[in-house]
């Protein structure tokens, strides 16, 4: 479980995100790389919907809309669930 605050942080924010979805810190690196940055960036978002249980579907409203996928995580009826395994789609 994470402070609410670290989300209001730029940068730091996306830090955290790298944490939950359990991926090493050279993830945040690779976000600032361009191109490479949407590859990651949607990998990221697939592997947060599978941590919330969630399918193909939450992970495109994550990409397209993340104003909106993202609040429906956090106040819906999603459980995050730590010891998930995502599948091996994302060995990288």
């Amino acid at each position: 479980r994470e402070d609410a605050w670290a989300a209001f942080i730029p940068i730091y924010n996306t830090i955290v995100m790298v944490d939950i979805i359990k991926k090493p810190i050279w993830w945040f690196i690779m976000l600032l790389i361009p191109f490479v940055n949407i590859i990651f960036g949607i990998m990221m978002a697939d592997r947060l919907a599978r941590f919330f249980g969630k399918d193909t579907l939450m992970t495109v409203v994550l990409v397209l809309f993340p104003y909106i996928g993202l609040p429906v995580l956090a106040f819906g009826d999603a459980v995050y669930n730590p010891n998930a395994l995502p599948d091996d789609r994302n060995k990288i």
